[in-house]
């Protein structure tokens, strides 16, 4: 007789066992299923977002009329450089720089940076700005001198355009401008 309670106390343990191993499949299975919807619901009702990243551009270019054109989309400073030559058929005159001189409209200002002559625009160039003005007079002989040093040799200028973002400030820091415009 004490070997068949045994018997049944060892049933009922196992049936014990059993239970406590279906109701934890149970609890398994309604965390999984909880879990697998949730991700499914995230995934079919988050819409994706895309991050687009626009780099500023400040290009600038010295048209026909010997203006300056801004097809930059971002706020910039402009300057240039003016350099009269000598020429023929494509072929600067070295030995001889021209007397030559030029009157430049109020909007710029001269700075002379390691010998080099920048002409700054006193302006904020902003995108869609129109064409801007550079001479009131442009260069030309200075003192009624048209005197070419040689035969077949013109007087010719040439402009050369740089213009720099507004923001941040580091980046005019870096270009070792001299100059920053104070007008909008």
């Amino acid at each position: 007789m004490g070997d068949e309670k045994m018997k049944k106390t060892t049933k009922t343990i196992q049936i014990g066992n059993r239970r406590v191993t279906l109701l934890a499949a149970v609890m398994a299975l309604v965390l999984c299923l909880a879990i697998g919807g949730t991700i499914a619901y995230l995934l079919t009702s988050t819409a994706m977002v895309q991050n687009t990243f626009i780099p500023g551009n400040v290009d600038v270019e010295v048209n026909s009329n010997d203006q300056i054109v801004y097809n930059g989309n971002t706020d910039a400073y402009i300057r240039i450089t003016v350099t009269a030559l000598w020429m023929k058929n494509n072929q600067v005159h070295g030995e001889h720089v021209p007397d030559w001189d030029m009157e430049l409209t109020s909007d710029w200002v001269k700075e002379t940076q390691d010998g080099q002559d920048f002409y700054y625009y006193n302006k904020v160039v902003h995108k869609g700005d129109g064409p801007i003005t550079i001479f009131t007079a442009a260069p030309h002989l200075a003192n009624n001198s048209h005197a070419a040093p040689e035969s077949g040799f013109i007087f010719t200028y040439q402009i050369g355009a740089q213009s720099i973002q507004t923001q941040p400030q580091d980046a005019l820091d870096d270009a070792n401008w001299q100059y920053t415009p104070s007008g909008n």
